[in-house]
């Protein structure tokens, strides 16, 4: 009974709008209509609504570390001499990376991060070292005293 008082309003509602005609000059098709909607201000809108992916971010950005260190001491291969997976890492990357904001700098901090551990740890032998050194002549200096 209530689908039938919902058919009969949703009839009379139909009644009542009046009949446009459609102009074939003013009508849009779904491609222009999705041109629209990524383009300008509701672009814009349409983008910053996007949820960000940041886990997929931080993935990213300590891979980019990782494979920056390693070109750091091996040098950067050629663009042809590059591995299936190495290609498609930079390409997700600089996705992430046009795709907004907090993505594009969740790539950057988590590469920052990683590098500044993988420079921490480096530093603990030199570290070691240094304080071996001072100790031994901490114990020089004992001796002679």
């Amino acid at each position: 009974m209530d689908e039938e008082l919902l058919l009969k309003a949703l009839q009379e509602a139909d009644a009542e709008l009046p009949d446009a005609e459609q102009d074939d000059s003013s009508s849009m098709t779904p491609e222009q209509i999705e041109a629209d909607r990524n383009s300008g201000f509701l672009g814009s809108v349409n983008e910053a609504l996007q949820p960000p992916d940041i886990f997929q971010s931080m993935a990213e950005g300590v891979m980019e570390a990782g494979m920056q260190t390693k070109d750091f001491v091996f040098g950067e291969p050629k663009q042809e001499d590059k591995s299936a997976f190495r290609v498609a890492h930079e390409e997700n990357s600089e996705r992430l990376k046009e795709s907004g904001f907090v993505n594009s700098a969740t790539f950057s901090i988590s590469q920052m991060v990683t590098g500044l551990v993988g420079a921490g740890k480096l530093m603990k032998p030199i570290k070691f070292i240094q304080n071996l050194r001072k100790g031994g002549l901490a114990a020089k200096a004992s001796v002679e005293i």
